[in-house]
């Protein structure tokens, strides 16, 4: 416990020191605080497109799909993946991926979100392909850059830069909060910024993330 803790305070000094650099060089804002309306922006989409609620779960949306030959209805399945999901067993781990290929989207979005609950214990490559996956729902998407971002999962950096550049608000905004989770740096990127600025934030996070990925991820593997 104590070492995890010496290991935190010394990745929270290194990081300060990089920021330090980020603003002497850009001028820009570099404190994680300072995204904070990222964060209300991603709970607010959320409550809005009438696709997710406010606490990440689904809410009313066109349907994709109802009963699967006869089976359960979409209520019952994705009461029953939630149930598992909560349960946080990495033994439910395959049969939370065998619900990520649902047809229904709520279905799919409690697989992924099950998925994610377990860290680093479950499968964070799966849920890397579902953030890189352009024909899933930006809901989907959304909740494994959420989940990606919690773990701090290093590797996952290239694609949630990507989902920042997406179409998708909500998707935009809950990965700009997974990115600034991981890297513990604001670069000033909002998900509601005008595509200009957004672009502009986003190339200073392409320039800056390789630093970051080779000290924090490479250390972090070295002491496995």
């Amino acid at each position: 416990m104590r070492s995890d803790r010496k290991r935190l305070f010394l990745l929270i000094a290194v990081a300060g020191a990089l920021a330090v650099v980020f603003v002497v060089v850009h001028g820009v804002p570099a404190l994680m605080g300072s995204g904070s309306d990222d964060e209300t922006s991603a709970r607010n989409v959320g409550r809005t497109s009438g696709s997710a609620n406010g606490d990440g779960s689904p809410g009313p949306a066109p349907s994709e799909g109802g009963n699967v030959s006869g089976g359960p209805t979409v209520a019952v399945r994705r009461r029953d993946v939630v149930r598992i999901a909560i349960q946080r067993k990495p033994e439910n781990l395959p049969h939370l991926k065998e619900a990520a290929a649902d047809p229904d989207w709520r279905v799919r979005h409690a697989a992924v979100d099950g998925v994610g609950r377990l860290g680093r214990q479950g499968d964070p490559q799966f849920l890397i392909d579902v953030l890189r996956n352009p024909d899933e729902l930006a809901e989907v998407r959304a909740a494994a850059a959420e989940r990606l971002g919690e773990m701090r999962f290093w590797d996952a950096g290239p694609a949630i830069i990507e989902a920042m550049e997406g179409p998708s608000a909500l998707l935009r905004a809950r990965a700009g909060v997974a990115l600034r989770r991981i890297m513990v740096v604001d670069f000033g990127y909002r998900a509601s910024d005008p595509p200009n600025r957004r672009r502009e934030a986003i190339q200073r996070i392409r320039e800056w993330w390789p630093k970051f990925h080779e000290h924090f991820a490479g250390r972090e593997k070295a002491e496995g």
